[in-house]
């Protein structure tokens, strides 16, 4: 729903979201009611939401940053829970900090042309920036760029080590 409200112009941090699953479902006369509950915060209580300590959560963030991992030759995949959650952080501490911005590098094994390698780490950095920017980031603060085959985490040797070179990295700056 943040996202969409974002699209259509309103300004991220203008607002939140405070959210809770439920397990059932309720009824409200002649309306059904979701399995999800949600409020938007606004004014005071935007700024009874945001006590948080922004360093301490970049920090977090970039030890255990959002990495993406990507078949051989493809360019984008389906992001799990745990990513999804990720991309939500990034989500609420670019919506808090100004001047903020990330930094998404993509990288790829070492098999074929390292000229084609380098455009596809840039292509899975660029999914990244597309799937951030459909989820409430702005694209003008996110940088792509690409190690192709460079910056290796894992030996190329073997299939194991190629898929976890096969990645993007999102970091803020």
């Amino acid at each position: 729903l943040k996202s969409y409200c974002v699209s259509k112009g309103i300004a991220s941090n203008r607002f939140e979201l405070k959210g809770e699953l439920r397990d059932s479902w309720k009824t409200s006369m002649d309306t059904i009611l979701g399995a999800a509950d949600f409020r938007i915060l606004k004014g005071e209580e935007v700024a009874k939401e945001k006590t948080e300590d922004w360093a301490a959560l970049k920090e977090k963030i970039n030890a255990n940053p959002l990495i993406l991992y990507f078949n051989t030759n493809q360019s984008d995949i389906n992001l799990s829970v745990e990513e999804r959650q990720k991309v939500a952080d990034l989500v609420h501490y670019l919506d808090n900090v100004s001047g903020s911005s990330l930094n998404a590098v993509g990288h790829t094994d070492n098999v074929g042309d390292r000229t084609i390698n380098t455009k596809l780490g840039l292509e899975r950095a660029n999914f990244a920036k597309e799937y951030l920017s459909k989820n409430g980031v702005s694209g003008d603060k996110i940088a792509t760029s690409s190690k192709g085959p460079d910056e290796p985490i894992a030996d190329n040797k073997t299939d194991e080590g190629k898929s976890k070179n096969r990645r993007t990295v999102v970091t803020i700056k």
